[in-house]
């Protein structure tokens, strides 16, 4: 994996990727609400950002607002050596045109860039089955609106370029369940896992979108929407994954 590391320190089995502020505060602040002591601040050689780790409800988490696929790379690859086997993101993605502030459960990644097909060369990952059922009974049971399916299969982030096209997105919009991405932290992600996954370290991943943007100005009309939603992801990430066998 390289050494030193450029994250180095007290990480958790499972770690957060938050890169959307209010999300990553949010999240920061009920654990240390729950736990009764502050988050403990991660050193991150060489990279101006802040990864802390705390618990909720016993289960210590790791989270780390990382933006773009090396830095999600490097976060995740440190992590694991360390120590981390789940990896999840919470966060925004895809156009308003699916209806801001919409919460989804993502099943699959199409691979949009470089880095994540020298993991993942066939082009697309899937996030772990068993975290995305269990997530989807657990938002039931909290009452949480988490979709399952879009009439739309196939989203993406508008800062992502098209690098794969025809023959692999259609087959993503043929697959029977659609919640398909194309996304540069969801693909590092799971490309990611899925490479780890082979050396039979169970290493998992899973990822919620909410569709929208979070900066006032990109999306005046909806921006409250996607707030809310980023905070119910949050509460759902935290309530799901701290009941996880420590």
């Amino acid at each position: 994996m390289g050494a030193p590391f450029y994250i180095e320190g007290d990480v958790g089995r499972i770690v957060f990727v938050m890169p959307e502020k209010v999300a990553y505060k949010y999240c920061l602040d009920r654990m240390e609400k729950d736990s009764g002591k502050k988050a403990k601040k991660i050193e991150a050689d060489g990279y101006d950002f802040r990864v802390y780790t705390g618990s909720f409800k016993g289960q210590k988490i790791t989270v780390a607002p990382t933006i773009g696929g090396q830095l999600t790379e490097r976060t995740l690859l440190d992590c694991y050596a360390q120590g981390s086997r789940i990896f999840h993101k919470m966060g925004t993605a895809g156009s308003e045109v699916f209806g801001s502030g919409k919460m989804c459960i993502v099943y699959r990644s199409l691979i949009c860039d470089q880095l994540s097909m020298s993991y993942c060369p066939n082009g697309f990952a899937d996030a772990d089955s068993r975290l995305l059922r269990e997530l989807m009974e657990k938002s039931k049971k909290m009452g949480i609106e988490l979709h399952k399916t879009d009439s739309h299969s196939v989203w993406q982030s508008r800062s992502t370029p098209y690098v794969l096209r025809d023959p692999l997105e259609e087959k993503a919009k043929r697959n029977p369940e659609p919640i398909v991405i194309k996304e540069q932290e969801i693909g590092t992600i799971f490309s990611i896992a899925k490479h780890l996954d082979t050396l039979r370290d169970h290493v998992r991943s899973s990822a919620i979108a909410v569709v929208g943007s979070p900066i006032k100005r990109h999306n005046k009309n909806r921006y409250q929407d996607v707030i809310k939603s980023l905070k119910l992801g949050v509460d759902l990430s935290l309530e799901y994954f701290s009941s996880l066998p420590l």
